[in-house]
């Protein structure tokens, strides 16, 4: 078990240009690839997680198609386009340039389901001043939404954000086979989605601006800090490693902005983010915690937001088991620059990969580990020589906890390669 730890300055900075918002039907890069939006290049996935065509394709009936046209853009088409598809056992729902305004939420949606916009500039889904109910979108473990895309549509709350409804645009629960692709969300009461207990998800070329919280989610578990036991008030089935724990996700290209607190939450494992741009946010720009395992975090570009950059974490080490730690971390190319505290902050982690981040210009510093272990949550003073690795040169790095890290048996660059390390990790 090691947190292997690589410089993390560089001395002359990568020639990122500066990102712009993403728009237009077409994805920007192939199959495979995701794009860099800080250098505004196309590169290759280093993992094959998330949505499968070939899935989704043996099971949606692309012969049925329910058209919601500019004349009949109204919430009584929508309810009959979702009764067509449930009673076909699935298909596809296009909607032209037009602003659908919803009064009521909907849950669930069915499954095997395409709903295809026009463009996120073009086709709206709106919600009126009126709107009462919950979640725009939802769909759970008892009645899942599988086989799902949603792509090329604008989401348009009105009311007060904070205030009024929806909370969240997409609370997507205990589904498989999903893909939200070039949508456009602004102003929503706390997050524009959340896939929680769902596996195969890609989220990819979306745009988020100005929800009360998190742009994108993946909260499985929520316990409660000092209640007894190691499960909390939620129990074992919802906040612990189990089957029904969220895996194979890949989040990657997404730019989100002015959001409440992080641009995304994990609590998954399995799970590829890359490419994307996370910046001027009331938290952190990436937070991983509660039994986030084998994340690959990479190319992305984190910026002034108010809190850390990048944070990997196991949030409540107080009752949280732990065969229940967050573990394998890869965080490598990523530019973290000009937040309110840290560069990178990792606590209560163990098996942490970091190599190439440039960490400049952050409130707080570069990067700090703290309580971080082989499998238990420990103080950073109980922390053994077979614990950290500093790799790549560089002596100076991390300080925790206020007791300070000592590392030890500092590693070869050569030893430090992703073909090398990724073999560590189980």
């Amino acid at each position: 078990m090691k947190l292997l730890l690589l410089a993390l300055l560089i001395a002359s900075p990568l020639a990122w240009a500066e990102p712009t918002a993403l728009s237009g039907q077409a994805n920007p890069c192939v199959e495979g690839d995701f794009l860099d939006i800080g250098e505004q290049q196309c590169k290759t996935l280093d993992k094959a997680f998330g949505f499968s065509w070939t899935t989704f394709e043996a099971a949606h009936d692309e012969t049925n198609i329910y058209l919601i046209t500019v004349a009949n853009c109204n919430e009584a088409e929508w309810v009959l386009a979702l009764a067509d598809i449930v009673a076909n056992g699935g298909g596809t729902i296009n909607i032209e340039a037009c602003t659908l305004t919803l009064a009521n939420d909907y849950d669930p949606l069915p499954s095997n389901l395409l709903i295809q916009g026009t463009g996120s500039g073009v086709t709206t889904i709106a919600t009126g001043t009126g709107y009462t109910d919950g979640d725009m979108f939802e769909c759970s473990r008892a009645t899942p939404c599988d086989n799902l895309v949603i792509r090329d549509i604008k989401f348009q709350t009105a009311g007060v954000k904070g205030t009024d409804k929806p909370v969240n645009v997409l609370y997507l629960r205990g589904s498989s086979n999903i893909l939200i692709e070039r949508t456009h969300a602004d102003n929503v009461n706390q997050q524009y989605l959340i896939h929680a207990q769902s596996d195969g998800v890609t989220v990819r070329y979306n745009y988020v601006d100005a929800s009360g919280s998190q742009a994108i989610g993946a909260k499985d578990c929520f316990p409660t800090p000092g209640a007894p036991g190691p499960s909390g008030t939620w129990g074992r089935a919802q906040c612990g490693n189990d089957p029904t724990w969220g895996n194979d996700v890949s989040w990657y290209s997404n730019e989100s902005f002015n959001n409440g607190s992080s641009g995304a939450d994990g609590h998954i494992s399995d799970i590829e983010v890359a490419g994307n741009y996370f910046h001027d946010g009331g938290n952190h720009g990436m937070k991983m915690p509660e039994i986030s395992r084998k994340v690959w975090f990479h190319d992305n570009w984190i910026q002034d937001n108010a809190k850390q950059g990048i944070n990997p974490k196991t949030q409540y080490c107080d009752i949280l088991k732990t065969d229940m730690q967050s573990n394998d971390f890869f965080i490598y190319r990523n530019r973290s620059v000009g937040n309110g505290n840290l560069g990178i902050r990792v606590e209560w982690t163990h098996d942490v990969y970091m190599k190439d981040n440039i960490l400049t210009g952050n409130n707080g510093g570069l990067a700090t580990a703290q309580w971080v272990s082989s499998n238990s949550c420990v103080a950073a003073s109980a922390l053994t020589s077979s614990s950290v690795f500093l790799c790549g040169g560089g002596a100076t790095l991390l300080t925790g906890g206020g007791a300070g890290v000592t590392v030890l048996n500092p590693l070869l660059d050569s030893e430090c390669d992703l073909s090398t390390v990724g073999s560590m990790f189980p």
